[in-house]
């Protein structure tokens, strides 16, 4: 989306200065800017650590291209022992993981926070303490502030999440409940949640056990458990006056014979008060306000921290809130980007991206960018709050919609709805198939100054049907074809060539008939029901195949190909043998290895087999094909035979390859061909 009109983020934090910006990516894949960033609530500490945090700051790709577009954020917490390169470093690239959630339509579009909260205890636990410094403060108050006066963000809750993994989890979950007003989704993996009595009784040989380090070299010296008790207790129960640790425990030993563990009672009702269980209690109204929750954990976590997930979504349960509430077979770390991006996933559907709605509509239906089948479409949206009617643009020239021209102009509409290409609508004969519409609602109301009120302008695009997987092979560089309708990437093998400026439909990948091709997961298998695929291709030698599927067994078919001969489009996608019926490959008359783009394509209607090329029908079978076709289960290969045969390999350009898990119309053919 690109709106028009540039929204001035007002806030000024004066005690905040950025110390020093760099970068480590193109724009076109995003990019991460590693900052500094000067926290007043973090100065003061009695560890000694820096108030200037380091910050991970992920910009999505059209962050540069698209200047007045503005974005939600999401703060990503790290984990005990990280720090902020965890999403970046430790345990994975988010910055690869966005660009494939963003193609394959995963994740929108956002901004990611990822800070610093590791301190002298490694682990801060996010939360405010008298004596390690108000770490809360810093990522609600500070580290919010400061991204929204320097960043183009949507400076709403709405538009605000944080999500962090184990001690992370336990911060964002804490977060969203102290500070509703700020974050307006929240998220915890693997998180550490309860802090009741038989957790602490569970813990009680550890804590007595620390009660005894004296130094901070003995301190160092200690194992991971050890150290993040500690650390806890430096954030829950924080004491200035116990030097060198500026802490208590909740636990202690009778005399220094260790004979006995005992519990200091005051120290340990503090601990009570951080349960987040019982937080959930006392903030159950900021829980109910939230617009996501999303919780999940591996069932063979490390820490055993599953039985905190499923205790905090038994609590949510029984408040009534709404959340999302994951487990899966895994440990405490082997999930962690998986995670992230279900997290994000279940954000983007949840968090507005959108201004809000004092002046301009929001909302849109189709979405911005949306794929939209069929060639008609109601769009909706939700008006400004002080609208009294809407001035509707819509074409297929952005630049008529942006400049809000007479041949874009749809009228002025009380109603928050327009219907588009029906007989007696705008567009009578329907809208065009494979054309992307732009359209724009400006809000009217006679009294106030800024009348009428320029809208954002929207997006959609009419497709003959949606694809079950759709590889645009537009890419310029690497080795993976992105699957735009899912998440069959592609990998290449062999050396083949993208040409960004070469394809039918923006780029395409040249092959070389000698090694190159792409191989895919399993998309559908044959057997099941109807289906269409089609592509476009440039070249092509007799033999040589275009797609075929793999099998389990090792065989398979080719979905489309070249014949032997003539180089005339072939499938060898048959039905099972019957008795003395020997099922046979369908052939066209066309011959399409002429070195001429082509638009090919294979339609399975549950009981014919049809060939098209370039839109028209060439080949349909005689008879209807009762037994169906052979199933195939295995994934696909883009430029060869199931069995990589020498003579399978195709010579030339291969472009925007789609399949419908639907048999699609002639008409709907006809206009993807043009």
């Amino acid at each position: 989306m690109r709106f028009l009109t540039k929204l001035k983020v007002s806030f000024v934090l004066a005690a905040i200065v950025c110390v020093g910006i760099g970068f480590n990516a193109t724009a076109q894949e995003g990019q991460i800017i590693v900052e500094t960033v000067h926290s007043p609530s973090l100065e003061g500490n009695l560890l000694g650590d820096s108030p200037n945090r380091p910050v991970n700051i992920y910009l999505p790709p059209s962050y540069e291209t698209e200047p007045s577009r503005y974005y939600p954020v999401v703060y990503l917490l790290h984990g005990f022992t990280g720090d902020h390169n965890y999403y970046t470093t430790r345990f994975g690239n988010i910055l690869n993981n966005m660009k494939f959630w963003v193609e394959r339509g995963k994740v929108k579009e956002l901004i990611i926070v990822m800070p610093n909260s590791y301190n002298k205890f490694r682990g801060s636990f996010y939360t405010n303490s008298s004596t390690a410094g108000n770490w809360a403060d810093y990522i609600a108050k500070d580290l919010v502030e400061y991204i929204d006066s320097h960043y183009r963000t949507l400076p709403y809750r709405a538009s605000r999440a944080v999500v962090g993994h184990s001690m992370g989890g336990y911060g964002a979950i804490k977060l969203g409940m102290l500070f509703p007003d700020t974050f307006g989704c929240m998220g915890g993996l693997a998180g550490a949640y309860m802090i009741e009595e038989l957790e602490l009784q569970d813990k009680a040989d550890y804590y007595a056990y620390d009660s005894t380090v004296e130094s901070w070299s003995q301190w160092s010296s200690l194992s991971f458990l050890y150290q993040a008790y500690f650390a806890f207790a430096s954030a829950l129960a924080p004491n200035p006056d116990n030097p060198p640790f500026y802490c208590d425990l909740p636990y202690v030993y009778t005399d220094s014979t260790r004979r006995e563990v005992i519990k200091v009672q005051e120290v340990y009702d503090k601990f009570l008060e951080h349960d987040i269980l019982r937080l959930a209690e006392k903030h159950s109204e900021a829980l109910l306000s939230m617009r996501a929750i999303y919780i999940d954990c591996g069932i063979n976590d490390d820490f055993n921290f599953i039985e905190n997930a499923r205790r905090l979504h038994e609590k949510l349960e029984g408040l009534g809130v709404e959340h999302l509430y994951k487990e899966f077979a895994g440990n405490h770390t082997n999930r962690i980007m998986a995670s992230t991006g279900d997290t994000l996933e279940l954000f983007s559907s949840a968090m507005s991206f959108e201004m809000l709605a004092d002046e301009y509509p929001t909302n849109p239906i189709p979405t911005d960018g949306d794929i939209h089948a069929g060639t008609e479409v109601k769009i909706e949206w939700s008006p400004a709050v002080n609208a009294v009617s809407h001035d509707v643009y819509l074409s297929d020239n952005f630049d008529d919609v942006n400049d809000g021209t007479s041949e874009a102009f749809q009228g002025n509409h009380i109603q928050t709805y327009l219907v588009i290409g029906l007989p007696g609508s705008s567009y009578p004969d329907g809208l065009i198939f494979n054309t992307t519409y732009y359209w724009r609602v400006d809000e009217v109301n006679d009294t106030e100054p800024n009348n009428p009120s320029k809208g954002p302008v929207w997006s959609f695009t009419i497709v003959p049907g949606i694809p079950v997987a759709y590889w645009k092979l537009d890419e310029e560089e690497g080795n993976i074809a992105y699957d735009s309708a899912g998440g069959n990437f592609g990998t290449l093998s062999g050396n083949p060539i993208w040409q960004p400026d070469s394809g039918q439909v923006a780029g395409a990948l040249q092959f070389d008939g000698l090694d190159d091709y792409i191989s895919t997961d399993f998309v559908l298998d044959p057997s099941l029901g109807a289906f269409s695929i089609f592509v476009w291709i440039k070249g092509g030698g007799p033999g040589q195949v275009i797609i075929s599927q793999l099998d389990d067994n090792g065989t398979g078919e080719t979905w489309l190909g070249l014949d032997t001969l003539d180089r005339k489009l072939v499938t060898g996608l048959v039905p099972p043998p019957v008795g003395r019926f020997i099922p046979q490959p369908l052939e066209s008359q066309s011959v399409i290895g002429d070195d001429q783009w082509h638009h090919i394509g294979f339609v399975w209607n549950g009981s014919y087999r049809f060939l098209y090329v370039d839109g028209v029908e060439f080949a349909k079978d005689t008879r209807a094909l009762t037994q169906g076709l052979i199933s195939s289960t295995g994934g696909l290969h883009i430029g060869t035979g199931k069995a990589l045969e020498a003579v399978t390999f195709f010579s030339g350009l291969i472009d925007d390859v789609r399949i419908y898990n639907v048999a699609l119309t002639s008409e709907e053919i006809e206009a993807m061909a043009q």
